[in-house]
């Protein structure tokens, strides 16, 4: 929610009949704004719209509830009426949006590179040790990375921190930054494979 001229914005989600318990896992909410909004978790906070439907509603299908509210907004008595609502897009339009894409959406820096400065702590074990990364992401781009933990390595990880520094923070270019890096010297008997997934997923 944001106010801008005078006018305040809100948006929302509403569901019909979704899986509660994988939307609980996707929102990543930290416990002090739950707790500052008297509930227990995200999943006491969502719902689906279902089982508050009057009877006759209860087994309507997603398609069907979206037409139903677009014939009570419109005011309309039949869905049939809906298609003279219908905006079809012409030439100039696709040509507009393709402009936008062009010049925000599909812009790294647009979407990435105003973002503001934030931290984030990846750590797991593994056989042969544990990895603790602390990154500091700045811009979209990783600001410092510092490594913790019990691994054991003949290098010192201050390179690899170094060697880090700059790259933006996503699995590609982490692993084009590291590309020519022997990770095993410095996290000895730890895969690859599993030190780009830590730091990257």
């Amino acid at each position: 929610m944001y106010t801008r001229g005078g006018k305040t914005f809100s948006h929302g989600t509403l569901m019909l009949d979704v899986n509660t318990d994988e939307v609980a896992k996707t929102l990543n909410v930290p416990l002090d704004k739950i707790k500052s909004k008297g509930i227990k978790s995200v999943r006491s906070r969502v719902t689906n719209l279902r089982p508050y439907l009057s009877p006759e509603y209860k087994n309507i299908t997603t398609e069907g509830f979206r037409d139903l509210l677009i014939k009570n907004v419109l005011g309309l008595t039949d869905s049939g009426q809906i298609n003279q609502y219908e905006y079809k897009l012409t030439n100039e339009d696709e040509r507009q949006i393709t402009k936008l894409e062009e010049k925000y959406y599909s812009n790294w820096d647009w979407v990435y590179g105003e973002s503001p400065e934030f931290t984030v702590k990846k750590r797991q074990h593994f056989t042969n040790g544990t990895i603790d990364a602390r990154i500091l992401v700045e811009k979209g781009k990783i600001k410092t990375i510092t490594f913790f933990g019990d691994f054991f390595g003949t290098n010192i990880v201050t390179e690899l921190e170094k060697k880090l520094a700059g790259c933006i923070f996503e699995r590609d270019e982490v692993e084009r930054a590291l590309s020519d890096v022997d990770l095993n010297q410095y996290f000895q008997g730890i895969p690859r494979q599993n030190i780009i997934d830590l730091l990257t997923d």
